[in-house]
């Protein structure tokens, strides 16, 4: 239901171990180990594979967690899912980093939601620009308005003016 799942890589013994979930989300063969470091890599953009070298390279150097949201093609579909990837290092006894565990997270359907709100924020701010409209609301529990960039033209007030509470807007249209 959550689309995660869970990974560990040993630095000394440069060997990966992946939950079933973390095959299924990055589209590889439960039947086999997980892949080479190298066949892993290419799923990710250059920019991405950089970013993510760079990050690993930091937590077996210097014992620093991360995580990072990426774009990643499927080996044998070519489909682009997005992924969430948080990783802690694993200290031996001498406080020495030695390998990775973390998470894996499947974050395609809301990065689609995400997208989705962005467009219709988009459209929105142009319908409402193109018909010279504007959009307010009224945080009622803190008695404050909250206007667009047109409402305060409207109104010929600042852009951005501490505007108060509903009591601004009656005394402003009586």
């Amino acid at each position: 239901i959550a689309l995660i799942g869970s990974f560990e890589h040993s630095f000394e013994k440069d060997t990966l171990w992946w939950s079933d979930e973390v095959y299924n989300i990055l589209g590889f063969d439960l039947s086999n180990t997980p892949p080479k470091y190298e066949v892993f890599i290419k799923g990710f953009s250059g920019k991405d594979a950089e970013q993510l070298n760079t990050l690993i390279s930091r937590a077996e150097k210097y014992g620093e967690n991360y995580s990072i949201n990426y774009s990643y093609k499927l080996p044998n579909s070519g489909i682009v899912k997005h992924v969430y990837l948080n990783a802690e290092v694993i200290f031996d006894e001498n406080n020495s980093p030695v390998g990775l565990k973390g998470i894996v997270q499947d974050v395609t359907k809301q990065k689609e939601v995400q997208m989705k709100i962005q467009i219709t924020d988009q459209r929105l701010k142009i319908s409402t620009g193109a018909a010279a409209m504007g959009i307010w609301d009224w945080d009622i529990v803190n008695d404050q308005l909250i206007w667009d960039d047109y409402v305060y033209t409207l109104f010929g007030v600042e852009k951005g003016a501490s505007i108060g509470g509903l009591h601004y807007w009656l005394d402003a249209v009586h």
